[in-house]
């Protein structure tokens, strides 16, 4: 399983902001089609969750389908999963509704999709019939849909992707305001700003791996925008949140070590029967847990009225 990278440096940067934007998701209300609050989405047990989902919705177990289900399942909801990642541009998706979605009928279809219709060249024009006729049908086979704003292609928003995928995301939202549909505006941009990247930074990509496919910190907020759209309250996300941090095998950092070191290291994990990568993550975290339980502190709040 490919892990989503999570580097030292970026750690207290990554609490601060899944911080903040917690605060965000519980103190407004989901996004829909128009201003009044809808009434609040009952999940039930049981019930069938389609992600229908371009190349940057991953099959990996650490992606944003499977922590949408773990985070309904912290809060006492089972619900099973259809996953359709790498179904393409807009119109190979539509083109796939039917025979990979509705033929299953799931209770529900989330809907991700951008940086393959942006690398496809499809106009901002043909990306929103293209969506409104996917919600079109799968409405009118008795699905629930959620539509979920672009993902980044390349989170430097000052390029040819950059823009297609702000262009699609305004599209996205002037088709929930004008035909009521569910959207999850998981505002990206802002996010990678708010974390230190984007045009001209240095940091390289802080939200994602390589621009395009998530990592921890992208994959938890879109998570948590997901849940809030689905009807979860502020108590529910918060523990939705609390049950990630504890997983395993989600978040891989880089250690610099020395030739010798790592002979050393790779050494003592063949005496063990295991690889010098899981010998190391368990050292790491002896040594953590050593040193303090608490969580890293963050800095101060810029939306507290402190």
């Amino acid at each position: 399983m490919t892990n989503r990278n999570c580097f030292p440096n970026q750690q207290v940067i990554a609490w601060a902001l899944l911080t903040v934007w917690t605060i965000a998701l519980c103190s407004t209300q989901e996004t829909t089609g128009n201003d009044d609050k809808m009434p609040e989405v009952s999940i039930e047990n049981g019930q069938k969750i389609a992600f229908l989902g371009d190349y940057a919705t991953t099959e990996n177990h650490d992606g944003y389908p499977f922590q949408v289900i773990r985070g309904l399942e912290a809060n006492g909801i089972n619900a099973s999963l259809l996953l359709i990642a790498g179904a393409g541009s807009s119109d190979q998706m539509l083109a796939k509704l039917n025979q990979s979605v509705l033929v299953k009928q799931p209770d529900w279809l989330i809907i991700n999709c951008g940086a393959s219709a942006a690398w496809a060249q499809r106009s901002a024009d043909q990306y929103q019939r293209d969506i409104n006729q996917m919600v079109e049908k799968a409405q009118a086979a008795g699905t629930k849909v959620m539509l979920t704003t672009a993902n980044p292609a390349g989170e430097d928003p000052d390029t040819h992707y950059g823009r297609a995928i702000a262009a699609y995301n305004e599209r996205l939202r002037e088709l929930a305001k004008e035909k009521k549909y569910r959207l999850a505006d998981v505002d990206m941009a802002s996010a990678i700003t708010a974390a230190g990247g984007g045009h001209d930074s240095h940091r390289g990509n802080v939200l994602t791996t390589d621009g395009v496919f998530l990592n921890t910190l992208g994959t938890q907020i879109m998570t948590l925008d997901i849940l809030k759209t689905l009807g979860l309250n502020p108590a529910q996300l918060q523990k939705a949140q609390d049950s990630w941090l504890d997983l395993t095998n989600f978040c891989s950092a880089k250690a610099s070590l020395t030739i010798r070191q790592y002979m050393q290291l790779d050494a003592l994990a063949a005496k063990q029967h295991r690889s010098a990568q899981e010998l190391l993550g368990e050292m790491t975290a002896k040594a953590l847990s050593a040193q303090s339980k608490d969580k890293p502190e963050l800095p101060p709040n810029r939306n507290s009225t402190k």
